[in-house]
């Protein structure tokens, strides 16, 4: 589609929504007709622990266990998004878990379960170009990466939640690693963030999942390392519940949104009172919407007013949602405990979508300058 034409149908959605002087409490009937009525679904048979996706190139990474078997198993896998088919297969190392990209796309790193260390890939290489070690602690043994995120426009730089094997709790600490150098000072162990999202270069925000304190961790990156300026209890809870950052707020796949400035829940998505947990979330707050994956189906929430916008059967799909993630377009990939990979291609296609996620956005961006008025 022509930009002038994209542009301009852009602008009569927007102008739409102000004619019929749309707020954020009013209800969404200007643009229901242009979600889609459903979605196709392909299925690519791959057993996967953790997947995650690279705008910068295109790309959806997957790891790959052992029990996938000789010569898919123990591989860091990429998935050609357009074709849906696999790319390629690198062995990464013993039981890869663990998953995370950097923004530009440069390096991929690989949390090992068969060994305390993390893999990192170079894909401008093709090949793994460093190993780093995670340490071990004298009663508990060697440590192993939970979660793994890169810190943003620093793709060298990574924050890992550490974990033990075999003890409860679990956690070990929060540490940053610049290339296979760990920074001396790290967080505390027993009670901490199992699930880490970085904020900024100079930010990080965690969540205990694993023990009823249910903290909201507040964790400060400097020179040395890092330090926790705050925990707040229950403003999540419960166990095994993910969180991810974007757009300056904490989303929980319990369902909860949190201000983690101001520590103000802004909101709860009607899943089950915000207190269940409901597969897989993806916020995409450019588009002002919220995905949430289950075996109940993909849910699609408004972001300014909190509400359901549609629920869709997804047919095909099958088994518990492990993962979710956006590509772009509206589409949607998802992998399951049935050893599968989806991709959800949103019906009407990808260009008429994107024009329904550009107007979404144009809207979300003039509800908060008219909040901020």
């Amino acid at each position: 589609m022509p930009i002038a034409i994209m542009t301009n149908r852009i602008r009569e959605v927007v102008l739409a929504f102000l004619a019929a002087g749309v707020t954020s409490g009013m209800a969404h009937a200007a643009y229901t007709d242009d979600i889609p009525s459903g979605y196709s679904v392909s299925a690519l048979d791959l057993r996967t622990s953790q997947i995650a996706y690279s705008a910068a190139t295109g790309t959806l990474w997957a790891t790959v266990p052992g029990s996938a078997g000789f010569g898919v198993g123990n591989t860091l896998t990429s998935i050609d998004v357009a074709s849906w088919t696999i790319d390629q297969r690198t062995f990464i190392g013993s039981e890869p878990g663990a998953l995370a990209v950097s923004d530009d796309g440069v390096f991929v790193y690989a949390g090992l379960a068969g060994s305390n260390s993390i893999k990192r890939y170079n894909t401008l290489s093709g090949s793994v170009d460093l190993t780093i070690p995670l340490g071990s602690d004298a009663f508990a043994g060697p440590y192993f990466a939970e979660d793994i995120d890169v810190m943003p426009g620093s793709p060298e730089t990574i924050a890992v939640s550490l974990r033990n094997q075999g003890f409860s709790p679990r956690h070990e600490g929060v540490a940053i690693y610049d290339g296979a150098q760990r920074r001396p000072s790290t967080t505390g162990d027993h009670t901490g963030a199992n699930r880490i999202e970085f904020a900024s270069s100079g930010l990080i925000y965690g969540y205990n999942n694993e023990t009823s304190e249910f903290g909201l961790r507040t964790i400060a990156v400097g020179a040395d390392g890092l330090s926790t300026t705050a925990v707040r209890g229950h403003l999540i809870s419960g166990y095994g519940v993910d969180i991810k950052f974007d757009g300056g707020y904490i989303f929980s796949s319990s369902g909860r949104v949190i201000d983690p400035v101001s520590g103000v829940i802004e909101g709860i998505y009607d899943l089950c009172g915000g207190w269940c947990y409901s597969g897989a979330l993806e916020p995409d707050s450019a588009a002002g919407v919220t995905y949430f994956a289950s075996a109940a189906g993909l849910d699609v929430f408004d972001q300014a007013t909190f509400t359901r916008i549609s629920n869709f059967d997804l047919q095909g799909v099958s088994g518990e949602v492990k993962s979710l993630v956006s590509l772009g377009d509206g589409r949607l990939a998802l992998s399951t405990s049935t050893d599968r990979v989806y991709l959800l291609t949103p019906v009407p296609e990808p260009e008429t979508y994107a024009l329904f996620v550009a107007g979404l956005g144009l809207i979300a961006a003039w509800r908060r300058r008219a909040f901020a008025a």
